[in-house]
């Protein structure tokens, strides 16, 4: 456009990595050497958890530019 030299331009960056929680955790707590040896557990305790997060981390960039020169070639 005449003397002027216009530039734009767009960066979209999704987020990466995902992040997921594990399906299943299991904890299981013995009282003594003797119980584990016997496989006899005071307690177990099983949670499930079956949502995968996404971070919520978005990078939009957006740039314009004019370049103007004061003389002509």
């Amino acid at each position: 456009m005449g003397q002027h030299q216009l530039k734009f331009g767009v960066d979209y960056r999704p987020p990466f990595p995902r992040f997921a929680f594990r399906r299943y955790v299991q904890q299981i707590q013995f009282n003594d050497k003797a119980s584990v040896l016997a496989g006899r557990a005071s307690s177990v305790a099983v949670q499930a958890n079956n949502r995968p997060t996404d971070p919520l981390i978005h990078q939009l960039s957006a740039f314009a530019q004019d370049t103007l020169k004061a003389t002509r070639d």
